[in-house]
């Protein structure tokens, strides 16, 4: 994303902060099925957390892996077992035509291609809702275990089936708030340099843009809080500026704005920013009606 997010790249790749909670996304899985991964990930110990959520009511459920029998209970049949594993070897497919001839990952070249066969570019939101539906933890790079959960998890085992949950997911977030709080926690960390823990300012900015293309900010405030920003001399985005402004867009209002109230510095700096610049416009046009 940037040629695979290139559009933002700054050789970033997120940090090993606890990844954005898992979105799960799935029209119509059965709750009851549960999912053999074992023989796709050959591993004995993935220590991998998944949850599984209806996209009707986000229900929180626990993802069986690593085909521990044990765990399957009495309706999980023996044709359902046979059809997820159809299910497995399309995902495991779909993975080997994209993952690099050298490492056992999806990296940028194949990211492209990805992104070209599902109709996007590849810094266009929807491939940020991609990687957060994946999990994603570095920009350019889908590992293996990222992409093969999370395309069980979407439900989907060809191009065109993770394309519909796509556009299913990006059409959720334009009403969903709580889904689109997750995604905006989540770009987060995955705009992050390794073992950084300040997002670049370039960087922050360029996402900044890209998870408003939803729930844009009203008067303007994303575009002169950005403009703000360019003008400042600061060296990155911390975590809770990042979270924080997603309540401060909200609710921003000039006129009642409390400096006493617990916002992070870089507000009181943008609202005095506006207070003047505000002032200065209204002195501009003045003197032009003078004249």
């Amino acid at each position: 994303m940037g040629n695979c997010l290139k559009c933002f790249n700054t050789n970033n790749s997120s940090d090993n902060a606890a990844s954005a909670q898992r979105i799960q996304i799935s029209e119509k899985i059965s709750q009851d099925s549960h999912f053999e991964t074992e023989e796709l990930l050959q591993t004995t110990n993935l220590n991998h957390k998944s949850n599984h959520y209806d996209s009707n009511n986000l229900n929180k459920m626990s993802l069986v892996i690593n085909g521990n029998s044990s765990l399957i209970d009495d309706k999980t049949t023996i044709q359902s077992v046979k059809e997820s594993q159809l299910t497995d070897n399309a995902i495991n497919k779909l993975f080997e035509e994209y993952k690099d001839k050298d490492e056992d990952t999806i990296l940028s070249e194949g990211i492209e291609r990805l992104c070209q066969d599902l109709q996007y570019s590849p810094d266009e939101f929807s491939i940020l809702v991609l990687a957060f539906c994946l999990d994603a933890k570095q920009m350019c790079k889908f590992s293996k275990q990222e992409f093969i959960y999370g395309l069980k998890n979407l439900n989907a085992s060809t191009v065109n089936e993770l394309r519909l949950r796509i556009i299913h997911i990006v059409e959720k977030l334009q009403v969903d708030d709580d889904l689109f709080k997750q995604l905006y926690r989540f770009t987060f960390h995955f705009g992050l340099d390794e073992g950084a823990r300040i997002l670049n300012l370039d960087m922050a900015m360029s996402l900044w843009k890209l998870v408003y293309s939803v729930h844009t900010p009203d008067n303007n405030l994303l575009e002169r809080w950005l403009g703000f920003l360019s003008k400042e001399n600061i060296r990155g985005i911390q975590r809770d500026t990042w979270l924080m402004f997603q309540n401060f867009a909200e609710c921003f209002d000039i006129n009642s704005y409390d400096s006493d109230e617990a916002w992070p510095s870089l507000f009181d700096d943008f609202v005095e920013y506006e207070i003047t610049r505000l002032k200065e416009k209204d002195q501009n046009n003045d003197d032009e009606a003078e004249q």
